[in-house]
């Protein structure tokens, strides 16, 4: 029979603890990093925060507010919207 001392007991323990650490950090930072990505897909949101906070979303409001906005917008956002200017 193995005869473990407390010491040895504590450091096993120590050990498992450390890589569960390890792997939420990885997990977390995983997260933080996907929802980087996913703010980087709207290039309008900086925009609309600006331009169109107290809108309401839907039926369109969005878009006409922004279209209405459009001079002011930053290039990236600017290229996302419909041209209409053949109307």
């Amino acid at each position: 029979m193995e005869d473990r001392t407390m010491g040895e007991i504590a450091e096993k323990k120590g050990e498992k603890m450390k890589r569960i650490y390890m792997l939420i950090l990885v997990l977390l930072v995983s997260i933080m990093v996907a929802a980087d990505a996913l703010a980087v897909d709207n290039p309008c949101e900086k925009d609309i925060a600006k331009f169109c906070k107290n809108i309401e979303p839907g039926d369109g409001r969005i878009l006409r507010c922004l279209t209405l906005s459009k001079e002011d917008l930053r290039p990236p956002c600017k290229k996302q919207l419909p041209d209409r200017e053949s109307s």
